[in-house]
């Protein structure tokens, strides 16, 4: 049984779901540079045909006191 990576972020959402896959890439791509993200250290996010949405953190060590 193939196992389905990424969320099912936008499933419930058709209106988010039909931008299509590229428009939704390159928002996430956009949103990757707030200060949110970088405050979570998200590096990555991707959006397959299915509109799952993948991402990557990158782990910093936290500076020792």
């Amino acid at each position: 049984m193939p196992r389905e990576t990424g969320l099912r972020v936008f499933e419930s959402f058709p209106e988010i779901r039909n931008l299509g896959r590229d428009r939704l890439q390159s928002l996430c791509d956009d949103w990757r540079a707030t200060p949110v993200a970088r405050e979570f250290a998200v590096s990555a996010l991707t959006v397959d045909d299915s509109a799952r949405v993948g991402f990557v953190v990158q782990l910093r060590a936290k500076p020792s006191d």
